[in-house]
């Protein structure tokens, strides 16, 4: 099964690298990472945050696909925005690896007395490398005795390194916010074999709110009581078309939240999420469960995330900030 999974990966990867390489990167937790959502989320609390998530997704016969994000963000005052530093690493049936490092800047506005606007990018180094000993041709298998003989191919480039830039817009007030971010604007470059496979330009759409449901405090922040606030996220990537929708609900220390994943026409994945946040520490769990007929081969993803808030003593707290749980 292991000699069959890789055959296909080889195959996949080779001659049909751009269906592999424009493939987009999963990760179930989106608003525990706003900043690879969108780049206009940097400093959009008051108060540093640094955030760490993991990911695991295991398909029989292969390697498990891993995937983990580090970023730090904070507001400045001198810049008038938020300054933003986000790390993410992917590993394909360690077989094909991304890497990515991006700075982020976002420039926050006022534009009425209860209207706000960030609008942000980013700038950062792709790299993706090919672990070329792991993969098995057809023509390395022996029908007769099952040994793996020497791979035949010729060796093509394995490693590369390319510019990257994403930008992006928020709009928001103290019950929603929404945004747009465009990612891969430059269309870096990622073919391994001399033709070239550009990167398709990624669109991203959200939009969400937050409603709450009993006691509140001053300007209506759902502090204390129960709160519901629902999301919708829109990828769009040259023919791949995603919609993300879903809710949390919960109190202010702890909360749940179910998502679906889906095309344009059937769901193909339900996502179920808890999450405990004492104040400074937020951690996070969710589970992907499949609706697809890969059922049987994919045996769901894990993701756990961890964020931690620097919280100051601020005499006078800025208005503008998103009110959004997941954050």
């Amino acid at each position: 099964m292991k000699i069959k999974g890789l055959l296909i990966l080889s195959y996949l990867l080779l001659f049909h690298g751009e269906i592999v390489a424009n493939a987009p990167l999963h990760f179930s937790q989106q608003f525990a990472m706003p900043m690879q959502l969108n780049p206009a989320f940097a400093g959009t609390k008051p108060f540093a945050r640094l955030s760490f998530g993991y990911r695991t997704q295991f398909f029989p016969g292969l390697d498990a696909f891993q995937s983990a994000h580090f970023s730090i963000d904070n507001y400045t005052a001198s810049t008038m925005g938020g300054l933003g530093l986000q790390v993410v690493r992917d590993v394909q049936a360690n077989l094909l690896q991304t890497n990515h490092i991006g700075g982020i800047y976002s420039l926050h506005l006022q534009l009425t007395h209860n209207l706000f606007m960030n609008l942000g990018l980013e700038a950062a180094i792709l790299n993706k490398s090919l672990n070329w000993n792991n993969l098995i041709f057809a023509d390395q298998f022996n029908l007769l005795t099952g040994e793996i003989l020497p791979i035949n191919e010729p060796i093509i480039e394995s490693s590369l390194w390319v510019p990257n830039f994403a930008t992006g817009v928020l709009l928001f007030n103290e019950r929603f916010f929404g945004g747009l971010a465009i990612h891969n604007l430059n269309r870096p470059n990622i073919s391994f074999h001399g033709t070239p496979v550009r990167m398709p330009l990624h669109y991203k759409f959200h939009v969400g709110t937050t409603i709450s449901i009993g006691q509140t405090t001053r300007r209506n922040r759902p502090d204390e009581s129960f709160f519901v606030a629902p999301n919708i996220i829109f990828h769009l990537r040259g023919v791949y078309r995603m919609i993300n929708y879903g809710l949390h609900a919960g109190f202010k220390n702890a909360s749940a939240g179910i998502w679906i994943r889906q095309d344009f026409r059937l769901p193909e994945t339900i996502i179920f999420l808890i999450a405990l946040d004492t104040g400074n520490l937020r951690i996070s769990y969710s589970y992907d469960h499949s609706l697809s007929s890969l059922y049987g081969l994919n045996q769901g993803a894990h993701e756990v995330g961890i964020r931690f808030s620097f919280f100051t003593d601020n005499k006078k707290p800025r208005e503008n900030i998103i009110n959004c749980r997941g954050f």
